[in-house]
């Protein structure tokens, strides 16, 4: 899997305040740990556009070359914290990899073909879009395909479904659901048509006899 780059500097100025002023620059308070980080963890703050761009493009569940001054550390996003509001990035955490050792990581799934169940009928309702998977850093595929394209109605397509790379792990629990297809009751669609056939009701205006 080919990693995307992101590039840091090292900020001083820690605490609540600083990173408020911080962010009206620009930028997001970060902090790096990881064995080959000085001291264990190091504070740092990303180009706020930069990250943005790089999550984008390369999925936050990958890897990063993330380079700090002179040092350079493969690292992957623990936590993003976001306002919950703006949904702005408020902080974030990243960890060095060691690349020589197996790790759990977290993978989106990506369902590809036209269930015979949504065919038939049915509504298709994804339960879950991640798994979690072990391997060696350089083993991290971007994404894990399945075919649902012969999932039928009722037919439920667990984690243990999915067909693995060579050399990964499932983490996830086997009976994780994944997708589900489920028929349409006829009572919501009896609902949804008395809705709609429900004629508008009009109040008359009272009228007030002085």
């Amino acid at each position: 899997m080919e990693r995307a780059k992101l590039e840091a500097v090292v900020r001083s100025n820690i605490g609540s305040n600083a990173s408020r002023a911080l962010r009206k620059t620009g930028m997001i308070p970060a902090v790096v740990y990881g064995e080959a980080v000085p001291n264990g963890s190091m504070e740092i703050s990303l180009d706020n556009y930069a990250f943005e761009r790089a999550i984008a493009k390369n999925s936050a569940d990958g890897l990063f070359d993330l380079s700090v001054g002179e040092h350079v550390f493969t690292v992957h996003i623990s936590e993003i914290q976001k306002h919950p509001v703006k949904r702005t990035f408020l902080n974030v955490d990243l960890h060095q990899i060691e690349m020589n050792m197996v790790q759990t990581f977290r993978v989106p799934v990506v369902f590809i073909g036209n269930p015979v169940g949504v065919k038939e009928g049915g509504i298709l309702e994804i339960q879950n879009h991640h798994v979690e998977i072990s391997c060696l850093p350089n083993d991290l595929p971007e994404k894990i395909e399945h075919n649902i394209s012969s999932q039928g109605l009722g037919d439920v397509v667990y984690a243990r479904d999915l067909v693995l790379p060579e050399n990964i792990t499932l983490d996830s629990e086997l009976m994780l659901v994944l997708t589900t297809i489920n028929e349409v009751h006829e009572d919501a669609e009896d609902a949804e048509a008395a809705v709609v056939a429900e004629p508008e009701m009009i109040r008359e205006k009272k009228i007030v006899k002085e």
